[in-house]
């Protein structure tokens, strides 16, 4: 049976699960039995725990999946059990859309007190709103972004209780395989264009906005319990029609420390928030009309010998109904110019909706 079919099942009949496919590999795998857990911390004993964390994580539960199921391929064998289904859910809110006039308006705001030097940077987000047809095959969906989306970690997942989140995203948070671990600065954003990537020229606006996040990253990995610490090169990558500058981390974890704290050290770091950051997170919260929930926040999963892979929730959408949420951002400095910004959004949304085109 189809993994796409079996997706559609799980929608319709409102069974948890979520389906992912790492970046560089081609099997889909889905996890599904049991129940997502909001607002309880990961057992660090448990095996197979999927992880959803919000931008705001003191005011939105993270959840945790303990699946009973691994299911892995893309044409499979269902699990010989019986998976109950969720009857009925809360149908979230819908995120407030914010129009171009408004948009720049709250950029001149947040760019005036750059200059005035009371940020260094502040990513302000948005939501654009996608009409999707009367019965959207969102399994056919994940299959496309798997297909045109290499390098990203493409997602699916359905917590039924009404969130339903999909996403394809280039930015690893923090990975963690016996004991060594690795994260990535991602900042800077410009359209290809058809040119090589190792040929792209960077405007001081992207060099400084990356550096940034680079210099955060290393200060809080200097903090944390681990060691070795190795820096590369910068170099710029290729995500979809998009560009990115990037600056790679790895390091050893010191025994028997948890990853998840880790993580949530690191999280949210300048490519997603600012500096410094919890002037910016607050000035975001008092800017933005919409609430970004997991948006911007991190999700994947770790086992019970502390080995992970968490991954930020960038160029991802909510699913409510017969509608598509999708968030977009970017990063601003005083160099910031509001047009171009909302420019690079729209670039950005392009990930998303261009799974809709036929």
């Amino acid at each position: 049976m189809l993994i796409t079919d079996v997706i559609e099942n799980y929608l319709n009949n409102n069974i948890p699960f979520v389906s992912y496919r790492l970046p560089f590999t081609t099997e889909s795998v889905t996890l599904v039995g049991g129940s997502f857990s909001a607002g309880v911390k990961p057992d660090q004993n448990q095996t197979s725990q999927f992880i959803v964390a919000p931008f705001d994580t003191e005011n939105v539960s993270m959840q945790v999946f303990a699946a009973e199921n691994k299911i892995t391929g893309w044409d499979i064998e269902l699990p010989d059990v019986e998976i109950k289904k969720i009857p009925s859910f809360i149908v979230p809110e819908k995120p407030v859309i914010t129009d171009v006039e408004t948009y720049q308006l709250q950029a001149e705001m947040l760019i005036g007190a750059m200059k005035r030097h009371e940020f260094e940077k502040v990513v302000l987000s948005r939501v654009l709103e996608f009409q999707l047809t009367a019965n959207p095959c969102l399994g056919k969906v994940y299959e496309k972004a798997c297909n045109t989306y290499p390098n990203a970690f493409v997602y699916l997942l359905n917590d039924g209780k009404g969130q339903i989140w999909m996403g394809a995203t280039p930015e690893t948070l923090l990975q963690v395989s016996s004991g060594i671990g690795s994260t990535m600065s991602l900042a800077g954003t410009q359209s290809v264009d058809n040119q090589l990537v190792e040929n792209l020229v960077w405007e001081e606006k992207e060099r400084k906005e990356h550096q940034f996040v680079t210099d955060y990253i290393r200060d809080v990995l200097c903090s944390a319990p681990v060691d070795n610490i190795e820096v590369s090169e910068t170099k710029s990558v290729q995500a979809g029609k998009m560009a990115h500058l990037q600056t790679d981390f790895s390091f050893q974890v010191l025994e028997k420390h948890r990853v998840l704290d880790i993580a949530l050290a690191l999280h949210p770091t300048p490519a997603v928030c600012g500096i410094p950051q919890q002037p910016s997170f607050r000035v975001i919260n008092a800017t933005e009309k919409h609430k970004r929930n997991y948006y911007t926040g991190f999700l994947g999963f770790r086992d019970e010998n502390e080995n992970c892979q968490f991954f930020v929730n960038l160029r991802c959408m909510q699913i409510i109904g017969n509608k598509a949420f999708i968030f977009v951002g970017g990063g601003l400095t005083a160099q910031s110019d509001p047009l171009k910004e909302w420019n690079e959004t729209e670039l950005k949304a392009g990930t998303m909706l261009s799974l809709f085109s036929e």
